[in-house]
C-alpha cells in the first residue's frame, strides 16, 4: 500500500461574506502591484494582509475583532472594518451600530494603529480620535 502526501493550502477567503471577499481582492491586487507605478505614483503600498487575525480588549468581557489587518511598506498598520454599503446608508443594522461603537472605542484605546471603515466598492473612511487639549500641549 502506497501513501501519497496531500498538501492543501487553506482557502484564504474562507469565512468571509461577499463584501469582505470583494475588499480582500482589492487589497490583494494592491499587494501584488507592489510599488509599481500605476495611475500615478504610490509611495506607500500594502505588503501583507490578514483576515480576522487580531483581537483588542476594550473592557472586561468585551473584545473587538476587526475584519482586516493590513501592513504597509513603511511599517504602519491599518485595521479595516468592512460593511455593506446598504447597512451604512440606512444605519439600521444592529451589528453596524455595535461595530461602530467598538471601532471608535478601539481607536481611542489603541491610537498607534490607523482605523478605517471600508464599504466595498467605496474608498475607506478613516477614523481618528479627536485630539484633547492635553495632547495638543505636548
Amino acid at each position: 500500500m502506497t501513501m501519497r502526501a496531500s498538501l492543501r493550502f487553506p482557502d484564504r477567503y474562507a469565512g468571509m461574506n461577499a463584501t469582505e471577499k470583494e475588499w480582500a481582492l482589492q487589497i490583494e491586487a494592491r499587494v501584488r502591484q507592489g510599488g509599481k507605478i500605476h495611475e500615478g505614483f504610490e509611495e506607500v503600498w500594502p505588503v501583507a494582509w490578514h483576515y480576522e487575525s487580531i483581537r483588542f480588549k476594550l473592557a472586561p468581557k468585551t473584545w473587538y475583532l476587526p475584519d482586516f489587518y493590513v501592513l504597509y511598506s513603511d511599517g504602519h498598520v491599518e485595521l479595516h472594518e468592512v460593511k455593506a454599503e446598504a447597512n451604512f446608508r440606512r444605519n439600521r443594522s444592529k451589528n453596524w451600530k455595535t461595530s461602530a461603537v467598538k471601532l471608535k472605542t478601539a481607536a481611542e484605546l489603541y491610537p498607534q494603529y490607523t482605523w478605517c471603515v471600508a464599504m466595498a466598492p467605496m474608498e475607506p473612511v478613516y477614523y481618528r480620535p479627536p485630539i484633547t487639549d492635553e495632547e495638543s500641549l505636548r
